[in-house]
């Protein structure tokens, strides 16, 4: 359990330090327009509760994520086919 806990604080420091950098080289500015269209659809589908906290879920699993990386591409396409 103490492995898993450092490892995700580790996970999560890292990816604040890669979401800083890349606001300081100008790199996010596309991203909150999509994420926030994303926030538009899963609030306009017509989908039971749970699919939806399972769509926010993700949608903010994706908001940490570096927009390049080929594991954002798959979480976006996911919830795409769920709205």
């Amino acid at each position: 359990v103490k492995k898993q806990m450092e490892k995700s604080q580790r996970e999560y420091y890292l990816n604040e330090q890669m979401k800083a950098i890349q606001k300081e080289l100008g790199e996010m500015d596309d991203a909150p327009d999509e994420n926030e269209a994303l926030k538009r659809k899963i609030d306009a589908a017509k989908m039971p509760k749970e699919a939806k906290e399972k769509a926010e879920a993700e949608l903010q699993k994706l908001k940490m994520m570096s927009p390049m990386s080929a594991e954002a591409t798959v979480v976006r396409g996911y919830i795409d086919w769920m709205v």
